[in-house]
């Protein structure tokens, strides 16, 4: 198997079967990664730090085209491209005194932008944040990140109404150190009901592991996976979208950002080990559901 698709006597199987597939980051293939902050030129060698990726994604709503890395050229202020007989991978590993954003981007901020959909929009995408689905084959360095939660996936814009929304997958501060995806919506009129959330409710492995979220409607529809396994079901009561074509929008792996798109301190960088995050935009049936989780479990070894 390579890049997510299935090669066999039968047709091939990849995850582009599945409808709406708007943001696909493979830290394993080397030919989507480049030492420079746009696309092109040099492809990294093995340990070497990487400045920008490719979102495998042709989709008209994809979430920017590329991500770019916010460190200096400055060798470790990057996340570094490691070559692994069990599968290439991304390590993410900034240190707490990294003055600089340690982290992945497309976003628009006022008259600056980079990776972009297309001029000026970071991605057309609607997101019904009861109707997406999540996935990411990642490794923890800890099982407790520390004092502050450790972001691996965000998604900064706001509700069709010009409001805050943010989407959020994390390695959580406090027990059980699990991995969760929280949804921030402003509009809301009472703070008790501004953030929603998944947890899977047990430490995060500090082993390769496949993660997957999958939104949806009405009471416990929500679901948490480890290597296709479900672990835990919540309800999604806010019925926002989240857009990204207006300014402060922001897609980013290994960090956060305020609702301005600026990237938070080094103590909410993500740390360990990513293969590859996979977004979709929708919610998936159980039978697509399996179909993406025996790919990537096959792909990755987790079998």
């Amino acid at each position: 198997m390579e890049d997510g698709i299935v090669q066999s006597a039968t047709p091939t199987i990849s995850l582009f079967d599945v409808p709406n597939l708007i943001g696909w980051w493979d830290f394993g293939d080397q030919a989507t990664m480049y030492t420079a902050t746009s696309l092109g030129g040099i492809n990294p060698t093995n340990n070497v730090d990487f400045r920008s990726i490719t979102n495998k994604s042709s989709h008209s709503d994809r979430l920017g085209s590329f991500l770019q890395g916010s460190g200096t050229s400055i060798s470790g202020y990057n996340a570094s491209y490691q070559e692994n007989a069990s599968g290439n991978y991304a390590r993410f590993n900034p240190a707490e005194s990294t003055t600089s954003p340690f982290d992945y981007s497309a976003l628009k901020r006022n008259s600056y932008e980079e990776g972009v959909a297309s001029s000026g929009v970071v991605s057309s995408a609607n997101i019904d944040l009861q109707n997406f689905s999540f996935f990411a084959v990642l490794q923890v360095e800890a099982v407790d990140p520390g004092n502050n939660n450790r972001t691996l996936f965000y998604l900064n814009g706001q509700d069709v109404d010009g409001s805050t929304t943010q989407l959020n997958v994390a390695h959580e501060r406090n027990s059980p150190n699990d991995l969760f995806v929280s949804i921030f919506m402003a509009d809301e009129p009472s703070p008790s009901n501004r953030v929603d959330s998944i947890e899977v409710g047990e430490e995060a492995l500090t082993s390769k592991h496949l993660l997957s979220f999958n939104s949806g409607t009405g009471t416990n529809a929500a679901k948490s996976y480890i290597n296709g396994v479900e672990k835990s079901q919540a309800t999604i009561d806010g019925d926002d979208v989240l857009t990204l074509d207006n300014n402060y929008s922001a897609v980013m792996i290994g960090n956060r950002t305020n609702a301005s798109a600026i990237p938070s301190g080094p103590t909410s960088h993500f740390r360990g080990n990513i293969w590859e995050v996979i977004f979709y935009n929708q919610s998936l049936t159980s039978e697509q559901l399996t179909f993406v989780h025996n790919i990537l479990m096959e792909k990755h070894g987790l079998t």
